[in-house]
């Protein structure tokens, strides 16, 4: 099985998966990983940059030239991201990640996106959950559509392809 992602060109490449870190310190009432602590706890655990870096080179031994990142929130942590990001760039990868709109909105918004795209970020997918703030006040989200809509547009204007999440017959749908 082989997995690819396009770049903005539409050029496919060849992707492996990677984690940098497991964990979420979010409270949504639906996850695994935060609030219920039922797999990860809601402590981030990060493998040091030198590991990152031996996994990101391996990749590129093996003839990988894009990367799907598969930590709850990749951009989380927006020091050791840009640390990241520096080793997307020194190896000419492409990437894409899961990310929250609240922590993009948080950490610099539109800058901070650009700084990703910049260094390889193609696709992201973001958990939405609902188009209804009011639902993702009663699971305990932490993100408005406000935001969301703000980073769709962000995405556009960066050429970055947004996948959105959704969640359907959350409590308080009709």
């Amino acid at each position: 099985y082989l997995a690819f992602l396009q770049d903005h060109n539409g050029t496919s490449h060849r992707c492996t998966t990677l984690f940098t870190s497991r964990g979420c310190p979010m409270a949504c009432a639906f996850c695994e990983s935060g609030r219920n602590g039922v797999i990860w706890d809601r402590f981030v655990r990060y493998e040091p940059l030198d590991t990152v870096e031996a996994q990101l080179r391996t990749a590129v031994e093996r003839g990988h030239t894009a990367i799907m990142f598969y930590d709850d929130i990749l951009p989380l942590n927006k020091p050791r991201t840009l640390e990241i990001m520096k080793l997307m760039q020194k190896y000419n990868l492409i990437w894409r990640c899961f990310l929250r709109t609240d922590v993009i909105s948080k950490q610099g918004g539109l800058e901070y996106l650009e700084a990703l795209s910049n260094a390889g970020l193609v696709e992201v997918l973001a958990g939405v959950e609902s188009a209804d703030n009011r639902i993702k006040n009663n699971i305990h989200k932490g993100t408005t559509i406000e935001q969301d809509s703000q980073v769709l547009g962000w995405c556009k204007q960066l050429g970055i392809k947004f996948k959105a999440s959704f969640i359907l017959g959350l409590p308080g749908e009709d």
